[in-house]
């Protein structure tokens, strides 16, 4: 009976990380992936950001618009491709399903 309870105590961690990677990728997967099907919603969205306009404004004012599903999943993407400082202000048009990584290199070039 001991070695079970022991064994079972060492493959613990093991499951318990699989488990954690697995709810991680989901996660990952649902806030970077394409919001809509471009056939559900209309095509374009315009959307205008401002001189001066930090990230997380961005990416609120996305979020109000339609074009991303959630506002913290940008912001963390934005500042691991460190492109949270280089989006350019201008008036932009975004398909209803574009991936954040897309609109995220159509603010860098602006």
């Amino acid at each position: 009976m001991t070695s079970t309870r022991s064994e079972a105590r060492r493959w613990l961690p093991v499951l318990l990380l699989c488990v954690a990677v697995g709810l991680a990728y989901t996660g990952l997967h649902w806030m970077l992936d394409a919001k809509t099907d471009p056939a559900d919603e209309p095509p374009l969205k315009s959307v205008e950001i401002a001189k001066g306009t930090s990230l997380h404004q961005v990416a609120a004012t996305l979020v109000r618009e339609g074009v991303i599903r959630s506002r913290l999943g940008f912001v963390a993407l934005a500042k691991l491709t460190f492109v949270d400082r280089r989006i350019r202000p201008g008036d932009y048009a975004f398909h209803a399903g574009m991936r954040p990584m897309e609109i995220l290199s159509v603010l860098k070039e602006g």
